[in-house]
């Protein structure tokens, strides 16, 4: 807002070049026409500031006389902080002098006797500016470059904090040095502009020149729009590959849409920990009293076998290696995971080779086949076709069904196949280092979710009890095929909470998705706020250019040509604001995007919302153009005799 108010104050001053003319001829010095200008400035700055600050204690009280729920906690009344309102006045004040300084200074250089005669010709172009912007977006460039690089190595080996700032601070600094760089180098580009729009007719030729030749208005609302543009683009950019970051890592408990209540619960009462609660029954009744699909089924698992530490009791052998478990502890089966397709870094558990190779393309390994997700989640999955089909989310493929009907296993990661079989070991402990007490090997195959899900191996129970594998009810799963409304969620919480208060409900919803609803709100303020600043340039436009217009009208130029006139002017600022911040505002993402892990993973992925910023590209120049022909067509020209000194 201050570049705009820096373009009125440079017309304002044009105008009253006849009077500062006036005033010299009478004796005004430059200290004088200084005072006269950037006045203008401090009454513009206090009258705004006075207006602001009312506005927003107004618009401040209103909210929360709206929101207040009546706890005194929440509002504890309406308190100003009149140090905090003083201070933003003040910078209000000095943004308006600072903001009418430049074009003050420049009313001091004025030509008396050509400013008497009303003549006005437009400022000589220099090569000093464009080359000094040339420079400054050089030189933003490399900064950004410099700061990609340095979050790079910021995170490799060892993630270090005052480099990771540093980088943060140059990818932020570069592109405002660029935009900087841009400014210098908008004139130029706006010339440029000129000859390629000659082509389009009168009203594309004669409004194009007007921008090349007043720079002081047209620059400062390219540079507003580019600002603008520049801030919303690079957020849209970030909140959009924040959500991919947070999407990528997410981790499914449950197919989408799905209900579940695992069995395995905490328990808060002496002797404390896990445990199996024996209502599955119940349960399912609870689910299927709230939501309408009722399937909900009561699905069986094979009890994992503990960690070493399960034995120690928190105590360890005299050289620090844990306890081993009693002869006669009980057994149970665990699924094998091929060594060959495990992150070497994870080598201990699964026999591999123990060397660090961190870029390996197997590095990092998914949690679940890592470790135990927790002694909630058991590996072995028994049960019918419908139950496979309930964990999966989809219909069971005709070669699981195959397998599964041949005595064998169905996976849902790869890892666990090894040239087309699955082998199970039973194991006292998960200690690796120990040999297992029994192994077998089943036909298997592998049938992947859409989404990795923490269910590895499953299996019908002829097959578990053709294995003497003793397996139990452990989890309820209950498909609903949409988003529960808050009446069911609130019933089946109830429902649950009956049967037991260890059991919670969990539906799985999937990653919170706010990028689209973040980019679009963004695309709409930055429309407000060039609609706003087209206006402003437009009408600044005119209320400079009456004369011409004048001129224009006199020798018979339609209305057409006017509103032509209006529509270029628009395009020209507005579409190279928008197209110059939308790139610059991709520059920082890009830098962000070359910060990777030790293992060679992107941690911020360049993921724009390409359609949001296409429509600032395309649809906004368009929206705020057709505006500016729409207004210029009811332009009067009013003509009235001018005396030699206004």
């Amino acid at each position: 807002m201050a570049l705009l108010a820096g373009a009125a104050f440079t017309v304002g001053a044009r105008t009253q070049q006849r009077t500062l003319a006036t005033l010299a001829s009478t004796g005004g010095d430059r200290r004088l026409f200084f005072r006269v200008v950037s006045y203008g400035g401090v009454i513009l700055g206090t009258l705004g500031a006075a207006v602001g600050t009312a506005l927003g204690l107004g618009a401040a009280w209103l909210f929360m006389w709206f929101s207040a729920n009546g706890s005194a906690s929440r509002y504890p009344g309406f308190h100003l902080d009149v140090i905090s309102l003083l201070v933003i006045a003040a910078a209000a004040v000095l943004a308006g002098w600072c903001a009418a300084a430049v074009p003050a200074r420049a009313a001091g250089k004025i030509d008396v006797l050509a400013a008497l005669r009303g003549a006005q010709r437009p400022p000589k172009p220099t090569r000093r500016r464009p080359i000094a912007g040339i420079a400054l977006f050089v030189l933003g460039a490399v900064v950004t470059v410099v700061g990609g690089l340095v979050q790079v190595n910021a995170y490799a080996p060892v993630y270090r904090q005052v480099s990771s700032n540093v980088g943060i601070g140059l990818i932020i600094a570069g592109p405002v040095l660029m935009q900087i760089g841009a400014v210098f180098i908008a004139p130029l580009i706006l010339r440029w502009a000129t000859r390629s729009a000659s082509r389009f007719g009168p009203g594309a030729r004669l409004a194009t020149r007007d921008v090349a030749r007043n720079p002081g208005r047209s620059v400062p609302a390219l540079a507003a729009i580019m600002s603008c543009v520049f801030v919303a683009s690079f957020a849209m950019s970030l909140v959009a590959t924040f959500e991919v970051n947070s999407t990528k890592g997410y981790s499914f408990s449950a197919p989408l849409h799905t209900a579940v209540v695992n069995l395995n619960a905490y328990v808060d009462t002496p002797p404390y920990g896990y445990e199996l609660q024996q209502t599955g029954p119940e349960v399912v009744a609870a689910l299927n009293s709230s939501f309408p699909a009722q399937g909900a089924r009561l699905l069986s698992s094979a009890a994992e076998p503990p960690s070493a530490y399960f034995y120690s009791e928190g105590e360890s052998n005299p050289d620090g290696s844990a306890i081993a478990p009693p002869a006669d502890a009980p057994v149970f089966p665990y699924p094998r995971i091929d060594p060959e397709t495990v992150c070497p870094s994870d080598a201990g558990r699964y026999g591999a080779s123990p060397a660090e190779t961190p870029t390996d393309i197997r590095c990092p390994t998914p949690s679940y086949l890592a470790t135990m997700m927790s002694v909630r989640d058991d590996h072995i999955w028994v049960g019918d076709s419908a139950d496979l089909a309930a964990i999966l989310g989809e219909p069971v493929s005709t070669e699981s069904s195959a397998t599964l009907a041949a005595g064998g296993a169905v996976s849902t990661y790869d890892q666990y196949l090894v040239d087309g079989t699955i082998t199970l070991d039973w194991r006292p402990t998960l200690d690796s280092a120990q040999a297992p007490q029994r192994s077998t090997t089943l036909a298997g195959s592998v049938q992947k979710p859409q989404h990795p899900l923490p269910y590895a191996i499953f299996m019908l129970e002829s097959t578990a009890d053709a294995l003497n594998m003793d397996h139990r009810p452990s989890l309820v799963m209950s498909t609903l095929g949409a988003a529960p409304t808050v009446a069911q969620t609130d019933s089946v919480t109830g429902a649950v909470a009956a049967v037991s208060s260890y059991l919670e409900v969990e539906v799985e919803e999937g990653p919170e998705l706010y990028g689209a609803a973040w980019s679009w709100a963004l695309l709409t303020l930055t429309t407000i706020i060039a609609l706003v600043t087209a206006t402003i340039t437009i009408g600044l436009a005119r209320a400079d250019g009456h004369r011409d217009n004048a001129v224009l009208t006199s020798l018979g130029a339609s209305p057409r040509v006017r509103r032509a006139f209006g529509f270029w002017q628009a395009v020209v600022i507005v579409g190279l604001g928008s197209v110059i911040g939308v790139l610059l505002g991709l520059v920082p993402s890009l830098a962000l995007s070359l910060t990777r892990d030790t293992s060679g993973q992107s941690l911020l992925p360049f993921a724009p919302p390409w359609l949001q910023l296409a429509l600032i590209v395309v649809a906004l120049p368009v929206v705020v153009a057709i505006g500016a022909a729409l207004t210029a067509s009811g332009n009067r020209t009013r003509f009235s005799n001018r005396s030699a000194f206004d």
